[in-house]
């Protein structure tokens, strides 16, 4: 079985089905470029969650790993542009009115984050931040990316990357249905020397701003719709040690209904723009009808 490119081997599955959700799952398989290279394995196990909470039957329990994080993400279609690694993630799943809800964590180990051919990372000129990407991409030694979905909202709090080169913390949020991204963070350069103050007891933290910051930092924020995105750096945080650099980072990116003007020009009739609500049947007409032209 192949997807997006990355071939699954010697896959085996198994699961348990009630009518209405899939209750248990198991599945295990092997991750290539070719059948030669098969030698990476992913698991995946879903079990009922044992909360002893009367009022969530329907909750769950979910753990994926991976010797091949790259591999994994990109057959999934989570993201195309990682290689090597390996992934680590759990989850608690449940039903809110009848919609997945779910919270958990990603943990990504040696892993290489690469920039995709048709994008660039812009900001201010003197940022110098391509000189740390390179033409052989980011090595992170730890990658942590605390979740949680609810109503089609994936929301990131505390998230960070710490690698040779650089590190960054993340936090936002991504709205799966109309594609829309609103994540800040900080670029951590030279990050192992750059937070080594940070280590310092108490007093730590007045320095780098925090878990995964440095004494010098660049705040970022990626907000728009992921095929136009607006990536902006602010080189002027890069000379403020942490305490002083808060207030410039922006509060925590978060889906607003207005954030975009183009949603206002979706068009009635695709049913993308229209997806049906819990419950609900599409509408035929819909799916039939065509844009004008």
């Amino acid at each position: 079985m192949a997807l997006d490119g990355i071939s699954f081997y010697d896959l085996a599955i198994s699961g348990r089905h009630d009518g209405q959700i899939v209750r248990a799952l198991n599945l295990s398989a092997k991750t290539g470029e070719d059948e030669a290279q098969n030698d990476e394995a992913l698991y995946l196990r879903l079990m009922p969650a044992d909360n002893g909470k009367a009022d969530n039957k329907d909750g769950r329990s979910l753990v994926l790993s991976s010797g091949n994080a790259g591999q994994t993400l990109k057959g999934l279609g989570i993201f195309p542009n990682a290689e090597g690694g390996a992934l680590d993630m759990r989850a608690d799943l449940s039903l809110v009115e009848g919609n997945l809800a779910a919270s958990g964590e990603a943990r990504l180990s040696d892993v290489t984050l690469h920039q995709s051919q048709n994008e660039t990372l812009s900001g201010d000129a003197g940022s110098g931040l391509e000189d740390y990407i390179g033409p052989g991409g980011l090595v992170f030694d730890d990658m942590r990316v605390p979740f949680s979905l609810q109503n089609g909202i994936v929301d990131i709090d505390g998230a960070s990357a710490n690698g040779p080169r650089i590190g960054l913390t993340m936090e936002g949020q991504i709205d799966e249905q109309f594609d829309r991204i609103n994540i800040n963070g900080v670029i951590v350069p030279a990050y192992r020397f750059n937070s080594f103050l940070g280590n310092i007891p108490l007093i730590g933290g007045l320095f780098t701003g925090g878990q995964g910051g440095g004494l010098f930092a660049l705040s970022y924020r990626v907000k728009g719709r992921t095929s136009d995105l607006d990536i902006s750096v602010n080189a002027l945080t890069a000379i403020m040690p942490g305490i002083l650099r808060k207030p410039f980072e922006g509060s925590k990116g978060r889906i607003e209904p207005d954030d975009l003007d183009e949603l206002d020009e979706l068009d009635p009739l695709d049913p993308l723009n229209n997806p049906p609500k819990n419950g609900e049947e599409a509408d035929p007409a819909l799916e039939s009808a065509e844009p004008p032209q």
